[in-house]
Formats: C-alpha cells, structure tokens, sequence
C-alpha cells in the first residue's frame, strides 16, 4: 500500500510540474520570438564580420605572393 500511494504522489507531482511547465512556456513564447529574431541578427552580423575578415586576409596573402 506504501509503494502505491508513493507511486500516486510521484505521478501527481509530475503532473503538476508538466502543468506549470507547459503555462510557462506559454507565457514565455513571445520572449522566444523576440530572442530568435536577436540571435539571428547576431549570426548574421558574426558571419558578416568573419567573411569581411576572411577577404582581407586573403588579399593580403595575395599581395604578399606578388610581391615576390
């Protein structure tokens, strides 16, 4: 009787923490939006400063070749 009365509580408190869990990601899903649109602004700025850093270091290495 002890083992399923445990087993009733475990499942019960599970419920309750799915519950809330679920009502917060609810009310946090517009954060998530917003916070989408940020990291990819930043993703996109990263790759735009990778990419201009690649091109000058290829230039470089370039114009260091035909010097010699």
């Amino acid at each position: 009787m002890k083992e399923f009365l445990i087993g009733l509580l475990f499942v019960f408190i599970a419920l309750v923490v799915l519950s809330v869990a679920s009502i917060l990601g609810i009310l946090l899903f517009p954060l998530l939006i917003v916070l989408h649109v940020l990291l990819r602004f930043a993703v996109a700025a990263v790759l735009v400063i990778f990419a201009i850093w690649i091109i000058g270091k290829v230039v470089i290495m370039v114009w260091e070749k035909m010097k010699k």
